[in-house]
């Protein structure tokens, strides 16, 4: 029986694959609240999450309300009131499990923050990814954009301080609409783009903790903090966007669906079609012999399938991949 890719895949294997090479990013949720048929939903634009439920106050803008300005964009508007508990909540499920997975992930959203607190800005949470093993609060992946202090804080797999944490200041500007990615590869990077420019980057980052599936848009977990403004084209990714890619967002050039799309699996041997190519594998062998590539899954020739070899933590294109002499399957049934 062939098995899914966020089930059947350990994690040392896909750390290796997510650092040995870089697969194209997985649109695993995005929102981009131009769909206002139903006032309390915003349906999902792509990738694999469901709709959101939007929290009274939480409403769509006006018609141009949206990022562009143009006719047929509108926002998620969250009001100007501090703590008024306006939100999108996205339900629980395994939507997000992909970005454990690889652990590595992106999140890319438009903001305009009308400030308005001391210091300019009021206390608010642009977003929260709910990881119920999160240390202290269930803090898998959040930002403050910024807190009151005008800091930016970008927080994953816990809080406040190394490997969990890394921050900005005045990055943000009240009353203009920014655009924003918070970021973390594979090898545990951390890193802050605002407006198509890497704001700060550093290294240490904890693994992820696995994802509820559960996002609040707007607010932090329990609903509160909420941003005072607007949010717009609201993305989530397994693995991490590129500089180019992200300047194309900045720039309104591409929406999150033209970078990315949900993750496939077109052969369903078990490995997304996104890794496959960075492996210069085939996503869509049907499992007959290629006679310039071995067996469907095998490249290698080694007796192991892709599959087995990730598991194992062994490289899907290297028959000795220790270099000892030794062929990987010898080792494995050692």
């Amino acid at each position: 029986m062939k098995k899914s890719p966020t089930s059947s895949i350990t994690f040392l294997g896909l750390i290796f694959l997510a650092a040995g090479s870089s697969p194209a990013a997985d649109l695993l949720g995005y929102y981009d609240f131009d769909d206002n048929t139903d006032p309390a939903v915003a349906p999902a634009s792509g990738g694999i999450a469901p709709d959101a439920a939007i929290t009274a106050p939480a409403v769509f803008t006006a018609d141009m309300g949206g990022r562009s300005g143009l006719a047929g964009d509108y926002a998620l508007d969250l009001g100007v009131t501090e703590g008024s508990g306006a939100f999108a909540r996205v339900p629980a499920g395994a939507h997000f499990d992909l970005a454990v997975t690889t652990n590595s992930m992106a999140v890319s959203f438009w903001q305009l923050n009308v400030g308005n607190g001391a210091g300019g800005f009021f206390a608010t949470t642009a977003f929260w990814m709910d990881s119920p093993t999160a240390a202290d609060d269930g803090r898998g992946f959040q930002v403050h954009s910024p807190w009151v202090n005008g800091i930016f804080y970008f927080d994953q797999s816990g809080c406040c301080g190394a490997g969990t944490r890394v921050t900005s200041e005045g990055s943000i500007n009240a009353g203009v609409w920014q655009h924003v990615v918070v970021q973390r590869d594979s090898l545990g990077n951390q890193e802050i783009w605002v407006d198509g420019a890497m704001v700060v980057t550093a290294p240490g980052a904890e693994p992820l903790d696995p994802f509820s599936g559960i996002i609040t848009i707007g607010a932090n977990g329990a609903g509160t903090n909420n941003l005072t403004g607007s949010l717009d084209e609201f993305a989530v990714y397994s693995g991490t966007l590129t500089e180019t890619e992200i300047g194309q967002l900045a720039a309104g050039t591409a929406k999150p669906s033209d970078i990315a799309t949900a993750p496939e699996d077109a052969d369903s041997d078990g490995l997304p079609d996104s890794w496959e190519v960075a492996f210069g594998l085939s996503p869509s062998d049907d499992g007959s012999v290629d006679p310039n590539n071995g067996p469907d899954g095998d490249p290698d020739m080694d007796g192991l399938t892709n599959l087995e070899e990730l598991d194992a933590g062994l490289e899907p294109d290297n028959d000795d991949f220790d270099e000892d002499s030794l062929l990987d399957l010898s080792l494995i049934h050692i």
